[in-house]
């Protein structure tokens, strides 16, 4: 008998491992590999990385680990830096008493998630051409806020903010901003400091 394939988690975990231990521990900090060490955030972001893609009740696409790999690397190599600039004293006596790093280290991971909606060339002309070329990618907030809205524990707020926060990842920068507005976040907003979820967006900043 054959053995059977790995899982999308564990060949990303696998490729992550490979290329160094810093970015595996950054992602094991923000999403255990042991799934009971779950809350609602990290099991919301575990599924939005490594199950298959759905927005809506409507399109299905594969997990956003194969198909955006560079992209998730790329938030991972965000978390691991921001896990090494919160253990620096003078930056952690800074931080807000409701900061959370595990919360802050999820929204790094899956802010682009909704780029699994987008098609290859688009993705490719934006990242070759800038802006001008977008279309769907401006979307991806949008299509990210879906996704994590059909899969998360809406009666949980931890769940509820890590939505608004990909929902709004790109609202809080100079120039092209682009995302929903709170408005448009009814279904997840309630109970939600929207004021905690925007100086987060607006901390990671410095690391994309």
């Amino acid at each position: 008998t054959g053995q059977a394939m790995p899982s999308a988690e564990s060949s990303y975990r696998t490729h992550l491992s490979q290329q160094s231990p810093l970015l595996a521990a950054a992602l094991e900090a923000a999403i255990p590999a042991d799934p009971t060490l779950d809350d609602s955030a990290s099991g919301l972001a575990r599924q939005l990385c490594f199950e298959p893609a759905w927005l809506g009740d409507w399109e299905v696409r594969p997990p956003f680990s194969e198909t955006r790999r560079s992209m998730l690397d790329h938030g991972v190599r965000q978390a691991a830096l921001a896990t090494e600039v919160w253990t620096d004293k003078a930056v952690e006596d800074l931080l807000p008493a409701w900061f959370n790093p595990k919360h802050f280290g999820q929204l790094l991971i899956t802010a682009d998630v909704g780029l699994s909606f987008v098609s290859d060339e688009e993705v490719e002309a934006v990242e070759a051409y800038g802006p001008k070329y977008a279309f769907d990618y401006d979307r991806h907030p949008e299509f990210g806020y879906t996704m994590a809205t059909a899969a998360s524990n809406l009666s949980d707020v931890s769940s509820r903010a890590l939505a608004c926060a990909i929902g709004r990842h790109h609202m809080i920068q100079a120039r092209h901003a682009y995302g929903l507005e709170w408005h448009e976040m009814r279904q997840a907003q309630a109970g939600v400091d929207t004021n905690q979820v925007d100086l987060m967006i607006s901390m990671q900043k410095p690391f994309d």
